[in-house]
């Protein structure tokens, strides 16, 4: 028998860096001040040029728009 994926509502998929594929990012630092909102290349640049991850934290499927922290992940 195999088990189902996501089968214990505890269990969560993190989308960090490249594995966010949503257009627009909007990036909050760690104290979630808001730092923008940027197309998805710019914001991974952004974070590649602080040396941190973006993780995400929230996804709204209808505006296409993720807001990510900016973070040591």
């Amino acid at each position: 028998m195999q088990s189902k994926p996501f089968a214990n509502k505890r269990e969560r998929v993190v989308f960090t860096n490249q594995s966010i594929m949503v257009p627009t990012i909007m990036i909050v630092d760690e104290e979630k001040n808001p730092i923008g909102s940027y197309p998805r290349r710019k914001a991974l640049e952004l974070s590649e040029e602080k040396g941190l991850d973006l993780v995400q934290m929230h996804y709204d499927p209808i505006k296409q728009v993720c807001t990510a922290i900016m973070t040591d992940y």
